[in-house]
């Protein structure tokens, strides 16, 4: 019985580690409503017609997928 308790015990702590170790990362835009000029461009889903958009863009690193 001591031995079930300690497993139980360890894996109550393994269970506990695992939610404190996950982290969600989100995306995000910043819409400045001061500066008229902020261009934010959208494109759809449709990979196989704005794919090219994607990978020719000058900004890469601005992408939110």
């Amino acid at each position: 019985m001591r031995n079930f308790r300690n497993c139980l015990r360890s894996l109550a702590a393994l269970w506990l580690l695992s939610l404190l170790a996950m982290q969600a990362h989100a995306q995000s835009i910043t819409v400045d409503a001061k500066n008229v000029k902020q261009q934010i461009l959208m494109m759809g889903g449709d990979m196989e017609r704005s794919g090219s958009n994607l990978q020719n863009a000058a900004n890469q690193e601005e992408i939110i997928d």
